[in-house]
């Protein structure tokens, strides 16, 4: 799996963790709901892959804050990696130009 590829599983892991936290949040008080979970699992060929996962815990906002926060900070560090990436793309093809 080349750079790019590791970076946009990462984006759709983040995107995935994004997603259940809302979800997590939007039912906290829907009497009977049980928090969902992303396990990120490693690839042998690198990347990542998500499994969403009911719990059997109660939803905490707070820990969904916290867990938001955490997908938001690795959303950002798999742009930073497509970026710096596509940056020595452009550097390479300058220098064969």
């Amino acid at each position: 799996m080349d750079v790019t590829s590791i970076a946009l599983s990462g984006l759709r892991a983040s995107s995935q963790e994004l997603r259940t936290a809302g979800t997590n949040i939007a039912n906290a008080n829907t009497p009977g709901f049980k928090a969902e979970a992303v396990v990120r699992k490693s690839q042998e060929n690198g990347g990542v892959a998500t499994e969403t996962k009911r719990t059997q815990n109660d939803v905490s906002v707070e820990q969904e804050l916290v867990n938001t926060n955490i997908a938001t900070y690795n959303f950002k560090a798999n742009l930073q990696v497509l970026k710096r990436q596509q940056e020595m793309d452009k550097s390479l093809l300058d220098i064969q130009a």
